[in-house]
Protein backbone atom coordinates (compact mmCIF):
# COMPACT_ATOMS: atom_id res chain seq x y z
CA UNK A 1 0.00 0.00 0.00
CA UNK A 2 1.49 2.97 -1.16
CA UNK A 3 0.80 6.62 -0.03
CA UNK A 4 -0.73 9.08 -2.40
CA UNK A 5 0.15 12.29 -1.92
CA UNK A 6 -2.46 14.57 -4.05
CA UNK A 7 -2.75 18.34 -3.92
CA UNK A 8 -5.78 19.98 -4.77
CA UNK A 9 -6.04 23.14 -8.01
CA UNK A 10 -5.77 26.20 -6.54
CA UNK A 11 -9.51 26.75 -7.22
CA UNK A 12 -10.48 24.07 -4.98
CA UNK A 13 -7.47 25.11 -2.42
CA UNK A 14 -9.38 29.02 -2.55
CA UNK A 15 -12.87 26.88 -2.12
CA UNK A 16 -11.77 25.44 0.63
CA UNK A 17 -9.78 28.24 2.57
CA UNK A 18 -12.95 30.90 1.76
CA UNK A 19 -15.15 28.17 3.44
CA UNK A 20 -12.86 27.61 6.66
CA UNK A 21 -12.59 31.57 6.99
CA UNK A 22 -16.40 32.01 6.54
CA UNK A 23 -16.83 29.05 9.41
CA UNK A 24 -14.60 30.61 11.98
CA UNK A 25 -15.32 34.16 11.88
CA UNK A 26 -19.20 32.78 11.98
CA UNK A 27 -18.70 30.48 15.26
CA UNK A 28 -15.87 33.36 17.03
CA UNK A 29 -18.63 36.04 16.43
CA UNK A 30 -16.72 39.03 16.36
CA UNK A 31 -18.31 41.07 13.85
CA UNK A 32 -21.81 42.49 13.50
CA UNK A 33 -24.51 40.09 12.27
CA UNK A 34 -25.49 42.04 9.01
CA UNK A 35 -21.26 41.98 8.38
CA UNK A 36 -21.11 38.02 8.94
CA UNK A 37 -23.76 37.89 6.49
CA UNK A 38 -22.15 39.86 3.67
CA UNK A 39 -18.62 37.99 4.40
CA UNK A 40 -20.56 34.75 4.24
CA UNK A 41 -22.65 35.46 1.16
CA UNK A 42 -19.06 36.49 -0.55
CA UNK A 43 -16.71 33.34 0.72
CA UNK A 44 -19.61 31.00 -0.11
CA UNK A 45 -19.67 32.65 -3.61
CA UNK A 46 -15.99 32.16 -3.34
CA UNK A 47 -16.24 28.88 -3.02
CA UNK A 48 -18.94 27.48 -5.45
CA UNK A 49 -16.69 29.07 -8.05
CA UNK A 50 -13.47 27.48 -7.00
CA UNK A 51 -15.68 24.36 -6.39
CA UNK A 52 -17.27 24.39 -10.24
CA UNK A 53 -13.68 24.98 -11.63
CA UNK A 54 -12.49 21.96 -9.91
CA UNK A 55 -15.06 20.37 -11.09
CA UNK A 56 -14.68 21.66 -14.83
CA UNK A 57 -10.95 20.53 -14.48
CA UNK A 58 -11.40 17.25 -13.45
CA UNK A 59 -14.27 16.64 -16.07
CA UNK A 60 -12.00 17.72 -18.86
CA UNK A 61 -9.23 15.28 -17.36
CA UNK A 62 -11.54 12.16 -17.31
CA UNK A 63 -12.79 13.76 -21.03
CA UNK A 64 -9.09 13.53 -22.18
CA UNK A 65 -8.25 9.97 -20.84
CA UNK A 66 -11.32 8.33 -22.69
CA UNK A 67 -10.78 6.18 -25.49
CA UNK A 68 -12.12 6.82 -28.91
Amino acid sequence: MGSESRVGSPAATAGNLALLVSGVLLLLDVLSPRVQVELASILLVIAGVGLRIEAAIRGRATDDERPT
